[in-house]
C-alpha cells in the first residue's frame, strides 16, 4: 500500500496537521482518492489478480521467492494508478489466470484513464 505515495503522504499529514481547515482539505482529498478502501483494493489485486493467498499477503517481502516479489512489485505499480504505465514483459511471472486478469485489468484501466482526460 505504500506504493500509493499520495495516500501515504496525506495520511501522514493528517496525523501532523493542526489547522482544522487544512485537516478538512486533507480528508476531502483522501475521500476523493478512495483512500479508505485501499487495503481492500490492494488485497483484491493481490488475491484475484496475482494469485496471492491471504497467508502469503502477510509475509514480509524478503521471505518471498523472486517470482512472488515480482508480483508484489507489479501489484504496487498497479495500485498506485499512475498516469503513464510502461510495462516490459509484464506476464513473465504470471500463470494463465494472472495473465488474463492483467489483460482485463489494463483494458479497464486504460478506458478509465481515457475517460478521465479533459
Amino acid at each position: 500500500m505504500s506504493a500509493d505515495k499520495e495516500r501515504t503522504a496525506l495520511m501522514a499529514e493528517a496525523e501532523r496537521a493542526t489547522n482544522p481547515d487544512w485537516i478538512g482539505e486533507i480528508y476531502i482529498r483522501l475521500a476523493d482518492i478512495d483512500a479508505y478502501t485501499a487495503k481492500a483494493r490492494a488485497s483484491s489485486t493481490l488475491t484475484r489478480g496475482l494469485g496471492f493467498e491471504q497467508d502469503r499477503q502477510n509475509l514480509p517481502t524478503h521471505k518471498l521467492s523472486g517470482d512472488w516479489r515480482m508480483r508484489v512489485a507489479s501489484a504496487g505499480v498497479l495500485f498506485s494508478q499512475p498516469d503513464l504505465l510502461l510495462l516490459d514483459e509484464p506476464t513473465n511471472y504470471l500463470d494463465l489466470e494472472g495473465t488474463l486478469w492483467l489483460k482485463k485489468y489494463l483494458s479497464i484501466y486504460s478506458l478509465h484513464r481515457l475517460h478521465d482526460q479533459p
